[in-house]
């Protein structure tokens, strides 16, 4: 049986053997992932979860998990995990001082045509730590949460920005082992949810800066890893660039990833209406949701069918020729705001560039006689610009946590060694929701 369909299963016989056995495979998987066993997510979703055990997933059908399903997942794949913590290792052990880590490097054989991108090659390697700086602190991950900035590095866009070798992950949850000196607000025993924009957070064991580390509680030890990316990005772009009142309208391009439905909790938690496109495929299931109260085709957008649409704000994720399409759905006064570019689907850097170039072709004319202005959302650069940003904005993301008045949408869960088939879900745009990693 897969280990990512057996995480969930009831076992037979002692649960240390089992855990043991399993952190095993997870802290050191296979350095060639080419040599690996075979193994797939949970099928098709966390709604099978409860399916697989009276043997009734239905693999052809598309689940996602949000509000009290998610909740119960949540809890029970935390006890889980925190069992398998306390059973193996009791006490941190600081005299390891290495973790192994999901590496990113120049391919073995690179590609003959020159005009085509780089494929890095994904691989595990265990790595020595770095050393304890007074202001950082050390945590053994448990989860890890996927970003899109994870698979355009795993598909060779924009790594000009990020030189090879790289790790992955932008956003992981754990345990704090150790502190520096002059970290006050963090012990060892705490949890914490941390966030690196610069990546390197899919390892198991990890040093961060206390500035970008928040500490949770117990319970929101699996739950927090959907948080700081999608809804720190949504509050940027609504609240802090768009500047977004009471009763305004919002199109999200994009709506179906975690960054979208994000943005529509923010958007309802401020009498907004949401707007949405995603792919066709995928309507019927954002409708479902029910965050968003119209969902459209990318197509509707690209044949002008949206025109009877108006709206006061509109966030982008896709860049290129689409945001001369953002723009025609906007209200005088409106503002659009650019958050990505997950249109790129080119595998020539000719054509990537043109792409680019095509999203900067903006007519100033459009935006004088619209009197709508135009802004960026990049989190990574604001937590620079503003280093409280994080845990201001985690202040206030988990306040509605509590409060219920955001809800994260949840698509799959994969073992540590199984990152290579999470990207490649995200890459086939096969996800509604954020996916996450275990990594004991």
């Amino acid at each position: 049986m897969p280990r990512s369909t057996r995480i969930f299963k009831k076992r037979k016989g002692p649960v240390g053997i089992h855990r043991r056995r399993e952190q095993q495979t997870l802290q050191q998987p296979p350095c060639d992932p080419k040599q690996r066993t075979s193994s797939k997510k949970l099928e098709g979703s966390l709604s099978s979860y409860e399916d697989q055990s009276s043997g009734m997933a239905n693999k052809n059908q598309s689940f996602v998990y949000t509000d009290e399903k998610l909740q119960s997942f949540a809890k029970k794949i935390t006890e889980e995990v925190l069992e398998s913590d306390r059973f193996n290792n009791a006490q941190p052990d600081l005299s390891v001082t290495a973790g192994t880590f999901a590496i990113l490097d120049k391919p073995s054989q690179p590609s003959s045509n020159s005009t085509d991108r780089i494929k890095p090659e994904l691989k595990f390697e265990t790595r020595s730590l770095p050393s304890l700086n007074p202001d950082d602190v050390q945590v053994k991950v448990f989860f890890g949460g996927l970003n899109f900035s994870d698979v355009y590095k795993y598909d060779g866009r924009f790594l000009q920005y990020t030189p090879l070798p790289l790790v992955l992950g932008m956003e992981c949850s754990g345990k704090v082992e150790a502190v520096g000196s002059r970290v006050e607000e963090f012990k060892v025993g705490d949890y914490v949810v941390c966030y690196n924009s610069e990546g390197g957070l899919f390892g198991t064991k990890v040093i961060m800066h206390k500035t970008l580390c928040y500490k949770i509680e117990e319970k929101h030890l699996f739950i927090s890893c959907l948080l700081p990316t999608a809804y720190m990005t949504a509050k940027l772009a609504l609240y802090d660039i768009a500047r977004m009142k009471e009763g305004m309208s919002v199109l999200f391009n994009g709506v179906s990833g975690s960054v979208g439905l994000a943005a529509a909790d923010l958007v309802n938690n401020k009498s907004g209406r949401m707007y949405g496109t995603c792919s066709e495929q995928k309507v019927q299931t954002v409708q479902k949701i029910s965050k968003v109260h119209e969902v459209f085709t990318y197509q509707q957008l690209e044949d002008n069918e949206l025109k009877d649409i108006s709206v006061d704000i509109v966030l982008d994720t896709h860049g290129g020729p689409a945001i001369k399409r953002c723009i025609n759905v906007l209200k005088p006064f409106g503002t659009l705001v650019i958050l990505g570019a997950a249109g790129v689907v080119s595998s020539s850097a000719e054509e990537e560039a043109a792409w680019l170039q095509a999203g900067s072709s903006i007519q100033s004319l459009d935006l004088i006689t619209k009197n709508i202005s135009v802004g960026g959302a990049h989190l990574g650069i604001a937590l620079k610009q503003d280093p409280a940003y994080f845990k201001n904005s985690m202040d206030q993301i988990f306040a509605q946590l509590s409060s219920g008045a955001i809800k994260p949408v949840l698509q799959g869960v994969y073992y540590f060694n199984e990152v290579e088939s999470a990207i490649k879900l995200l890459l086939q745009r096969k996800n509604i929701g954020k996916i996450v990693l275990r990594f004991i």
